[in-house]
């Protein structure tokens, strides 16, 4: 079982005094930052922490409400210890949002084999933060950390290792992809403070090609999700605050005593996430935040839209270099109707859309539709669709309109 001190002795070897971490708000992101502030404070206080998150608009409103004020904390305490922390929250850029591709432009929604949500909503506008970091650094390196974990799937762990062969100046002590220089360096460093390879944990590092060469640094690499856990439990609040905000996070995860104990294994994304097959995450939350099912069953009702009959409700002219077609008129005005009533019944849900005064004004799009268009629409695609899935969720559809229309 790893503990912070292992991780923490081999951040003790990092020369780079540059350090950005990403932040999602999830287990692994709040664990990273949280050890980082903790090594910075204890160990390297001249190093410039970079603390980036991502806010896609669309997060479920709980999970949002918790990185907000993680990330509120984290400036608070930048300030009140004098060290160089320093946070960003980025957004999709203004018009590549999520209601403006949609409704705007036709996208459907994600699908596995059509990912455009991660690249405009997380990937451009955080890279776009860390490149101007990296510009303006003028001496002391760069280092980008993140908190992936070979444990977290099959996909993540064949990325890294993919990468790690990749890389010809890599650490990597347990896998062996570290090179001989690096290793020994790694070594050396441990040395001259002091501590025994044995007492710190392996870093899983590569080179970027696409951030200046940059090192990124995976420090959780090797934690199993116990290892993870134990460790969150076993600190009840990060270093950098006295707030039990890691209490809020076992409820969010399900990991908390009864009533707030999920058996599954929730991963949190974006409240309409079609890109996974089974909402694990909205069912768990739905049970302990009631009003959550209305964005379980949109979630549905839009993937339903977008890919259950596509000659239906697809455009013929598809996106550049890829196979996908565009939503056709009918599929247009179905997917504003669900996220109208989503807006209409719960507009937390759009909670980063309400309080961003520049994207505010995309909400109007959604405001108000013509009922009797939509009801005539799913009419129509209901007595010629094929898809029972689909039927199904229109006519579902269809009484939460005549409901909202009384």
């Amino acid at each position: 079982m790893y503990t912070v001190e292992n991780i923490i002795n081999s951040l003790k070897t990092i020369n780079e005094k540059i350090w950005i971490a990403g932040f999602s708000g999830g287990k692994d992101s709040s664990l990273l930052v949280d050890i980082l502030v903790e090594a910075v404070s204890r160990y390297r206080r001249g190093v410039r922490l970079h603390v980036i998150y991502a806010d896609t608009l669309i997060e479920y409103p709980q999970i949002r409400d918790y990185a907000y004020l993680f990330l509120r904390e984290l400036s608070k305490y930048g300030r009140v210890s004098g060290l160089d922390i320093n946070v960003y929250i980025v957004y999709p850029d203004k018009g590549k949002d999520i209601l403006s591709l949609q409704l705007d432009r036709g996208y459907p929604t994600p699908h596995r084999k059509f990912r455009w949500c991660t690249e405009k909503f997380k990937i451009i506008p955080a890279s776009r933060v860390i490149n101007n970091i990296i510009k303006g650094s003028k001496n002391g390196g760069v280092a980008v950390f993140n908190g992936s974990r070979f444990d977290e799937s099959a996909y993540r762990s064949g990325v890294m290792k993919k990468k790690a062969k990749q890389c010809k100046d890599c650490i990597d002590p347990v896998s062996g992809a570290s090179n001989k220089y690096v290793r020994q360096r790694l070594r050396l460093s441990l040395k001259k403070i002091g501590e025994s390879f044995t007492g710190s944990l392996p870093l899983f590092v590569v080179k970027s090609s696409g951030l200046g060469g940059a090192r990124i640094y995976n420090p959780l690499a090797y934690l199993t999700e116990d290892d993870v856990w134990s460790i969150i439990r076993s600190r009840r609040r990060p270093f950098f605050t006295d707030i039990r905000l890691y209490d809020e996070l076992l409820k969010l995860y399900g990991k908390l005593d009864p009533p707030y104990r999920s058996e599954d294994k929730v991963r949190f994304g974006c409240w309409l996430c079609t890109v996974i097959t089974v909402d694990k995450s909205g069912k768990y939350l739905s049970k302990i935040y009631p009003e959550i099912g209305i964005l379980v069953w949109a979630r549905k009702a839009l993937y339903a839209i977008s890919h259950e009959d596509k000659d239906l409700l697809r455009n013929k002219g598809r996106f550049p270099r890829q196979r996908y077609d565009g939503l056709n008129e009918e599929g247009l005005e179905l997917t504003k109707a669900v996220y109208h009533v989503v807006y209409t019944m719960y507009p937390e849900a759009f909670k980063s859309y309400i309080e961003n005064r520049e994207y505010t004004p995309i909400l109007d799009k959604i405001k108000t539709i013509d009922y009797e268009k939509v009801l005539k629409i799913i009419n129509n695609v209901v007595d010629k669709t094929s898809s029972e899935e689909l039927r199904n969720i229109l006519l579902e559809l269809k009484d939460k309109i005549i409901g909202l229309k009384k």
